[in-house]
């Protein structure tokens, strides 16, 4: 990993890294709750030296943010792992997803509850939609996203949000049933590009085949090439506004669902607008 890499890392978990004179880079440590920056950076020999002055390890440092102690090496390739808990809306552990960055490409491996590598026995579409544990019984609403990453971004702002698992990967009926079930208003906030669009297009279909009465579709209109609602929360974008302007999904008349369940328990909200907690 290079220094930059290292300082990145540090800026997408919200240390504030900063550069003093000296050419050290000083940061909030993200290894404990860190209010006063405590956290030294520099390089030499080859290495990126660490060091938490309110007594944090180094292991501690790199695991916070995911990664191994020999990535501090500068002469070697940068290889980070994440790793992402399937549950069901009851908590239980299903599936385990497995995101490795390395030299900016990612991958992904998918694993059994029990660690065990899947190969083609795991059914993906099958699956809980990642984060829909985290939804109240009722939720007010929820944004569905592409990727567990867009997700987690959304969370960390406050709002609640589920993710599928790739654009080539719709889900079946179950995990669409019970998003149905929880929120009132479910956002679909598609990637931007033709794949992404199309994906959460026909998410919106089954949705309403399904029944759900109230599905919107965020336009992110100043989006870059292939941008998702990570990079609108990495932006500073006005979220709020996004969901406040969302347009009703609509389906062309000859692909509208001939039959819907009872509306009960999700009603459009009174003042068309949803508000989310910071």
């Amino acid at each position: 990993m290079q220094l930059h890499e290292f300082i990145a890392l540090l800026e997408a978990k919200g240390c504030k890294p900063r550069q003093l004179s000296n050419g050290q880079w000083q940061a909030l440590c993200p290894a404990h709750d860190d209010t006063r920056p405590s956290l030294s950076v520099t390089e030499s020999e080859g290495r990126i030296l660490v060091k938490c002055f309110a007594g944090c390890s180094v292991d501690a440092i790199c695991a916070a943010l995911g990664i191994t102690l020999s990535d501090l090496r500068t002469d070697r390739d940068f290889e980070r792992r994440i790793t992402y808990e399937v549950r069901d809306p009851n908590g239980t552990l299903v599936a385990i997803h497995e995101r490795i960055e390395r030299d900016s490409k990612k991958t992904f491996i998918w694993r059994h509850a029990d660690g065990r590598v899947a190969k083609g026995d795991l059914k993906v579409a099958d699956l809980p939609l990642y984060g829909v544990h985290r939804l109240k019984e009722s939720a007010e609403f929820v944004v569905v996203v592409e990727g567990e990453k867009c997700a987690e971004a959304l969370w960390s702002v406050g709002i609640p949000a589920v993710a599928t698992y790739g654009a080539t990967c719709d889900p079946a009926d179950e995990p669409l049933k019970q998003i149905i079930d929880r929120a009132q208003t479910i956002f679909l906030w598609s990637d931007n590009d033709e794949a992404g669009r199309r994906h959460m297009e026909r998410l919106g279909k089954r949705l309403l085949e399904l029944g759900a009465t109230d599905v919107r579709w965020i336009d992110w209109q100043d989006a870059p090439a292939k941008g998702d609602a990570a990079d609108a929360v990495e932006l500073g974008v006005n979220i709020q506004a996004l969901l406040d302007n969302a347009k009703p999904f609509e389906v062309s008349p000859d692909e509208r669902p001939t039959k819907r369940r009872n509306a009960t328990n999700h009603t459009k909200p009174a003042n068309n607008a949803v508000r989310f907690a910071n």
